[in-house]
């Protein structure tokens, strides 16, 4: 009789709305094989409804067996929790690997943990890099490549990334793209699901879908700048003027968006206000220079009526004076 082996147990972590368009398809693929056990762990990193559970319910992930519910913080805050609360899922379960994807703090944190009680850590989308270090994402990228024994690549250029930042290539996978794996998956049933139709989309008799533009925008680099989201905004206004734009609104840029334009309203309000004492003290200003140029009028033409009261009075005595000399003098023995 055929000893039976142990199944290889891997533990698949996703925290956030990218990991779980990724974590679909990976875990479609892993029920194929009957000597892998998979277990399904959510921190938690997004956790309402319309960030985590329409998309388990949408890409029927099946419900985690652990769910860390983590919550939102800072980028150290969220990260030290994921490790302070994966630890112990770890050491109960024991997994052959850890699976993580994507580059969000749970990545990173899930990462780091299995890197340090030396069980080896799989990073889905490795090698990818914007050489913006300013991102979070980025340093989360670095440094799960660096902790990770094996690296999924989806494209040669993640490969050379990979390479030259020295990772053995021993480690580095040419798998290709998970996120066009769900595309290709679940695009019949999007296009089925009448959404375009839904969104006046759909014209003429044949119901033929027009072209429109699909936007999202939810980085911190574009949305928590509230002059740079302003631009963004007004160029998709312009956009929006010959296609339609279809702008699924992330909770984050709602916010700001919410925040830009009250703040935009709070300029335009100042703007105004210092528009009109502007043309208050302008007016103020016209006001006095007509006061100062009709007193200095009237101070002109009293000094014209002081100037020829004076030329006249001496005129006068000019006269007389004149009159004087014209008339004849006596003298002295004929008085």
């Amino acid at each position: 009789m055929r000893k039976q082996t142990k199944p290889m147990r891997a533990l698949v972590v996703a925290g956030a709305r990218p990991n779980f368009v990724k974590i679909s398809p990976l875990l479609r693929a892993f029920r194929r094989y009957r000597d892998v056990e998979t277990l399904l762990v959510h921190t938690g990193q997004h956790y309402s409804k319309a960030m985590s559970a329409v998309f388990f319910r949408d890409l029927e992930i099946p419900l985690p067996d652990v769910n860390l519910e983590v919550g939102s913080g800072s980028h150290a805050r969220q990260t030290g929790e994921v490790m302070k609360r994966f630890e112990p899922v770890v050491e109960k379960f024991r997994p052959d690997v850890v699976v993580v994807v994507g580059d969000v703090n749970s990545t990173l944190a899930c990462a780091l943990t299995a890197a340090k009680l030396c069980v080896p850590a799989a990073h889905v989308e490795a090698g990818l890099r914007s050489f913006d270090r300013t991102m979070p994402e980025e340093i989360n990228r670095l440094l799960t490549d660096q902790v990770s024994d094996f690296l999924f690549a989806t494209e040669p250029s993640a490969v050379r990334n990979l390479r030259r930042e020295g990772i053995p290539g021993r480690k580095i996978h040419l798998v290709g793209n998970i996120m066009v794996d769900a595309l290709r998956y679940y695009l019949p049933r999007a296009t089925r699901s009448g959404a375009r139709q839904r969104l006046g989309l759909a014209v003429g008799g044949n119901r033929k879908v027009q072209d429109y533009i699909l936007l999202t925008l939810h980085r911190p680099s574009n949305v928590d700048d509230g002059q740079r989201l302003r631009q963004i905004l007004r160029v998709v206004a312009r956009l929006g003027e010959h296609c339609p734009v279809i702008f699924p609104v992330h909770p984050r840029t709602r916010k700001q968006a919410a925040a830009a334009k009250k703040a935009e309203a709070e300029a335009r309000k100042k703007a105004a206000e210092e528009a009109a004492a502007a043309k208050k003290a302008e007016a103020e200003a016209k006001k006095l220079a007509a006061q100062q140029a009709a007193a200095a009028k009237k101070a002109e033409a009293e000094a014209k009526k002081q100037a020829a009261a004076e030329a006249a009075a001496l005129k006068k005595v000019e006269a007389e004076a004149r009159k004087a000399e014209a008339s004849p003098t006596c003298s002295a023995e004929t008085r």
